[in-house]
Parts: C-alpha cells; sequence; structure tokens
C-alpha cells in the first residue's frame, strides 16, 4: 500500500501509488499524446479531433497541459497554480481575476474557446522556458468540444514538448502516471533518436506503460526511393517497445490528415496514412477499456514490489542489523569531510553574494 512504501521511505513511489488509485476509480480514460518538440503533436490531435482545437506553431507553445473533454458546447476552463512568482503576459482579464482572490488560489476561470491561444501561447518563446513556466499561472487547461472521440469519457491530453527544456519534459512525465494510454510522436526526418528512445525506455516503459502506439509523423516528406527503407527501421526500432510489435507504428501525414478532414477529402485522408492509426486507437480504447485501467496499473504496482524487495527492504534491514557503535564510528571517519564540505559551501555562498552585490553597484 502507499502508507507502507511511505513508511519506507519511497516517497516518489506512496505518490505514485496514490495517483494510480485515483486512475483506477475514475470513469475516464486519458490518451496523452507525447512527443520532443516540433514533431506535430498538436496537429495529430486536431486531426483526431477533425477540428482546429488547438494552436499549433513551428514555436515553443505552452508549457501547460491541455485535457480536451467531451462538452455539448465548446468552451474553455483554465485552472490555476496555487502560487506563481509573476503573472508577465497574461490577458487583463486573468490577471483581475487572480487579483479579486489573492492571496487564495483563483478558482477556474472560463475563457471563449476561439482565444485559447492568448491565454496557452508562451508570450516570447525566445525567453528562458523555466522564466516561463514560472510566470504563467496556469496548472492546466480543459477543452470541452462536442467532438465523437470524447464521448463515452475519452479524454485526450496535449503534453509539452520534450527535450525542448527540462522544464516542459518535467511537466510531461509528472503526468505518465495519470495517463492511460499513450501515444508518441515522432517525426520521418529523424527518427527514434537516443534522446527519444532513452525516454521511451526509461520514462514511459519506466512507468508502467507497453501498450504504446507510435506514430511516425511527416512521411510525405520522405522521398518514394526512401519509404520502405524508413517503415522497415522504425518497425525494427519501435516495435519491440510496444505491446502491440511493428503493428503499433505508424507512417502517417497529421497535417495531410488535419487538412483532408477539414475539407472532407476522403481521398486525401486514405493518402495520409492516417485511418491505420485512428482505427486501431479506437478499437483499442473501445475493446480494452477494462484491462487499460487495470493492466497499467499493476505493472507499476509489480514493478515497485520487485524494487522493495530487492533493494529497498535488503538495504534498511542491513542497516538495523549494524550496532549503533558501527555507524558511530563510520561517522566519525567522514565528519572531517563533511566539515570540509560545510566550509567550502558557506565560502561558495558568501562569494557569490558578494558578486551579487558588485554586480549591483556595477548596474547602478
Amino acid at each position: 500500500t502507499a502508507d507502507t512504501v511511505t513508511r519506507l521511505g519511497m516517497a516518489t513511489a506512496s505518490n505514485g501509488l496514490q495517483e494510480l488509485g485515483r486512475r483506477v476509480a475514475s470513469e475516464s480514460l486519458k490518451v496523452l499524446v507525447l512527443g520532443e518538440f516540433k514533431r506535430g503533436k498538436s496537429t495529430l490531435i486536431n486531426a483526431l479531433l477533425g477540428q482546429e482545437v488547438l494552436p499549433a506553431f513551428a514555436t515553443p507553445c505552452t508549457a501547460v497541459i491541455n485535457e480536451i473533454k467531451w462538452g455539448a458546447e465548446p468552451r474553455a476552463v483554465l485552472h490555476f497554480r496555487e502560487s506563481s512568482r509573476s503573472c508577465q503576459g497574461v490577458p487583463g482579464q486573468v490577471l483581475k481575476h487572480i487579483q479579486q482572490h489573492a492571496p487564495d488560489l483563483a478558482p477556474p476561470l472560463e475563457v471563449p474557446v476561439a482565444e485559447l491561444e492568448s491565454y496557452v501561447v508562451i508570450p516570447d518563446p525566445a525567453r528562458d522556458q523555466a522564466a516561463s513556466v514560472a510566470d504563467t499561472p496556469y496548472a492546466m487547461v480543459e477543452v470541452f468540444w462536442p467532438l465523437d472521440l470524447c464521448r463515452n469519457r475519452i479524454e485526450v491530453i496535449d503534453s509539452p514538448g520534450m527535450n525542448e527544456h527540462q522544464t516542459r519534459t518535467a511537466i510531461a512525465v509528472d503526468y505518465l502516471t495519470k495517463a492511460d494510454v499513450v501515444v508518441f510522436v515522432l517525426t520521418c526526418q529523424a527518427l527514434a533518436s537516443k534522446t527519444e528512445m532513452d525516454f521511451i525506455e526509461h520514462s514511459v516503459r519506466g512507468n508502467g506503460h507497453e501498450d504504446i502506439l507510435f506514430v511516425c509523423n511527416r512521411f510525405d516528406d520522405v522521398r518514394e526511393r526512401d519509404r520502405s527503407r524508413v517503415v522497415s527501421y522504425g518497425r525494427a526500432k519501435l516495435g519491440p517497445l510496444t505491446s502491440f510489435g511493428p503493428e503499433g507504428v505508424f507512417f502517417l501525414s497529421a497535417l495531410d490528415a488535419l487538412e483532408a478532414r477539414l475539407g472532407n477529402d476522403d481521398q486525401r485522408l486514405a493518402a495520409s496514412g492516417f485511418r491505420a492509426f485512428q482505427n486501431q486507437l479506437l478499437e483499442f480504447l473501445v475493446g480494452s477499456r477494462g484491462r487499460i485501467k487495470l493492466l497499467q496499473p499493476a505493472r507499476f504496482v509489480l514493478r515497485e514490489m520487485d524494487n522493495m524487495l530487492t533493494r529497498v527492504i535488503p538495504q534498511q534491514e542491513k542497516l538495523l542489523q549494524e550496532s549503533v557503535a558501527a555507524v558511530t564510528a563510520r561517522y566519525e571517519e567522514v565528519r572531517p569531510q563533511l566539515e570540509r564540505a560545510e566550509r567550502r559551501r558557506a565560502e561558495l555562498l558568501g562569494q557569490a553574494q558578494l558578486a551579487g552585490q558588485q554586480l549591483c553597484a556595477d548596474l547602478r
């Protein structure tokens, strides 16, 4: 249980188990769309929805999770963080709303869907992303839309682009414990890079996700003579990482699919390669709902149990078996090093403070 792992000092695992409990109890299915920056995640989601619901730009758009859910009427709801250092660049309506409820947490605020870009897009993409994340007052954005895909409590989650900044990557990683299904988007121009493969292996599969659908986007940009080679390479690299095998790796053009759906162009939609992915996703969501809800959380629990039995508990048992005298002797042995480290820390802190004071003087 979460209480047991907490007593063992495994705070991260405890939080993960608590989140899994909430997920299993929830009736909704969360489809998390992941991928590095500029891979076409938002375009793929818009193609799935058949509407240009989310902003999609070539620059970093947002550090905020977007949850797309069923709603009889289109609307968007902003959810706020408990604290943020500033609200730089946010619309005046949001700033006024936050100030009205300060110092308490501002309640959710409904905004027009048509104006969503002005709320979630980072005003200055060139600015340091950690600072942008710190400034944004939003925890997440809920988008409600009358879309067939989102019926039966299916939610599509647009995540920040990974490998563009560690802060944005961390937001995507944190959401993996809440996701039921993962769709990972790559580009055929740089297929299965080392950073992507490492993230899939350690973060996605490491959180118990094995039913992964891989979308190799921009397949239309690959020359005809190279397409079979790209398909063979992609399936060989990505197939072993999903329970679907090579059948879980899709090659398509999300932009062609979106424009085809917007223009009711069935011929272009068929040529985009999108239908195979869409059909597989819908079949999996509808036919395996119970399995999805239980199997991935079970994998996470088994992994943490194995970690407790093979590493955490033996280490703590070994520590408890040591005498107080042995522990004290070991501490006395390393104490001079600890004291030197503390003195060095104080020196570095003093130097930093002096440098800051000098910098302020120079600026004045």
